[in-house]
């Protein structure tokens, strides 16, 4: 989760040490992304048409999804699958409802599933893409721009809409994480004021937050997973189906 264009899909990226997810700093995601481990090795991504209601006959048009494979050698299948996963309408909506993305990831253990989000731009956007998934979710990793900051009130609605997902399990503060990323494009006079700031304002709407929780990241710099554990974080446990 986190703002448009923080870089929420290169820190998925550097997690599953293979950039399968599109990174353009001009394009954003545009819809769901389930990620999975396939134990049978299969590398596929399956698009799901969001379903069609005809002004006409009054009924509803459920299409077959959209089936890429991602084992080619020429690496046309994830061309196709950025394509996806940025395509719009005229209104600024993606045409499917979720990508889900089958891999063998070696990072992650059967069952347990990634989900990237387009960036949360509001309280509509907030409940379309969180609500569902909070529920069954292990925990969250929230990204924030650092040459902008933190932007409280996406923020707030967020967190309220985590902490009031209505699951059947107790939400558990301490499986967060905030990233503040593109650390490299701040100044190295301003940093140490700029993280006391991002933590206040997080601090005043999520007091749980502890010291590790809060970790600052130049992504493009840290293309190893190894540099991750500096920030105890697990990072096949960050969604659970």
């Amino acid at each position: 989760m986190g703002e448009p264009n923080a870089g929420k899909s290169s820190l998925i990226n550097l997690i599953l040490g293979v950039d399968v997810l599109p990174t353009r700093e001009w394009s954003c995601t545009a819809t769901i992304c389930e990620i999975r481990k396939d134990r049978e090795g299969v590398k596929e991504a399956v698009a799901h048409y969001r379903k069609k209601h005809d002004k006409v006959d009054k009924k509803v048009h459920k299409l077959l999804p959209r089936i890429i494979d991602l084992g080619d050698k020429e690496g046309k299948g994830i061309e196709e699958l950025h394509q996806v996963l940025q395509e719009t309408d005229t209104n600024g909506n993606s045409p499917y409802s979720k990508v889900e993305l089958n891999w063998p990831f070696s990072v992650l253990e059967e069952g347990m599933v990634i989900v990237d989000t387009p960036g949360l731009k509001g309280m509509e956007s907030m409940s379309q893409h969180v609500s569902s998934y909070m529920e069954k979710s292990f925990g969250f990793i929230y990204v924030i721009n650092s040459t902008s900051g933190v932007q409280k009130e996406r923020l707030q609605n967020f967190v309220r809409t985590v902490l009031h997902s209505g699951g059947e399990e107790v939400f558990d503060p301490d499986c967060t994480l905030f990233v503040a990323n593109k650390w490299d494009l701040t100044e190295d006079k301003d940093r140490s004021v700029l993280k006391e700031n991002i933590r206040s304002k997080l601090t005043g709407f999520y007091p749980e937050l502890k010291e590790d929780q809060l970790c600052v990241l130049s992504i493009k710099q840290n293309q190893s997973m190894q540099r991750m554990s500096q920030y105890r974080y697990q990072p096949c446990k960050v969604l659970e189906a």
